[in-house]
């Protein structure tokens, strides 16, 4: 959702990005790590960025001198401390002003947004709640960004930490769809996004595609809506194109997506013989 869209215009706008950059300095150690993934992508790292991104053999980082594999170890701490925080509610640490105020701005979101944000909360529900589906989310942003974003509106309830993956700057999102399709061959897989790079990703992958109307919060909600209520009762999904349907690339992805709804969070409870997952874009 961009600045434009909101009715508040940008005085509005740069209040929640100071809201989620202050959330990042005190309860993400956004200071220290501000810089990490930038250093990755240097180190010759891999452009998918993810809280297990430093562990193991670093995706490469091996080589990396000894100042870059002494932050990336530091850093391979603080990110096992944020997925710890990941799991806790937005509210925790913050003092009762800082709450009050927390919850208005939050409260002007959602009215200035047409109830955007709670229609988003209430689909990673939805889609969360079916029986063996995951979400997962894939983002332009940089990782600490959409960490932070998702433990602000509330949606970090519904979507593991380790299923939260960054393509900033270098990365392409349908690297990683193609990764989990490869992954999870039977596994059925619904990509929700409001994205060009979504879009064209899903249809070149044959993957179902719903689209978010852009540009309109109010019919974005519209979608958001009408996605939860498909995801909430067992029946096909359309294959029509347009706003707010489910988009079907080719015949062979018009499989019944019905519960395999699910922002981009968690995948099939049992991958190897079937089960649901999906993007939020």
């Amino acid at each position: 959702m961009s600045k434009g869209e909101l009715k508040g215009g940008k005085l509005f706008y740069k209040k929640w990005l100071e809201a989620i950059r202050n959330f990042q300095v005190r309860q993400m150690h956004g200071e220290e790590l501000s810089n990490i993934q930038a250093l990755v992508l240097h180190e010759g790292g891999s452009a998918l960025h993810h809280l297990s991104s430093l562990k193991g053999d670093m995706n490469g980082l091996e080589a990396a001198g000894i100042e870059s594999s002494e932050k990336f170890s530091r850093a391979d701490l603080l990110y096992t401390e944020l997925s710890v925080r990941f799991g806790h509610s937005v509210l925790e640490g913050m003092d009762e002003p800082t709450q009050r105020s927390f919850k208005t701005l939050r409260k002007e979101m959602d009215d200035y947004s047409q109830g955007w944000t709670s229609a988003a909360r209430d689909v990673f529900k939805a889609a969360g709640e079916a029986e063996g589906s995951r979400n997962l989310v894939l983002t332009a942003s940089k990782l600490l960004s959409a960490l932070a974003k998702l433990i602000l509106f509330s949606l970090n309830k519904h979507v593991s930490p380790y299923d939260v993956v960054s393509v900033w700057m270098e990365g392409k999102k349908k690297n990683y769809m193609s990764e989990v399709k490869a992954r999870y061959p039977h596994a059925e897989i619904l990509v929700i996004g409001d994205g060009r790079e979504e879009r064209e990703a899903a249809r070149e992958l044959k993957l179902p595609f719903y689209e978010i109307t852009k540009g309109s919060c109010g019919r974005a909600t519209m979608d958001l809506r009408k996605l939860k209520e498909t995801l909430s009762k067992p029946a096909k999904v359309t294959n029509r194109r347009g706003k707010g349907q489910l988009r079907s690339p080719s015949p062979a992805a018009s499989h019944p997506a019905k519960r395999a709804l699910t922002p981009p969070k968690r995948l099939a409870a049992h991958p190897a013989s079937g089960g649901r997952a999906a993007w939020l874009g």
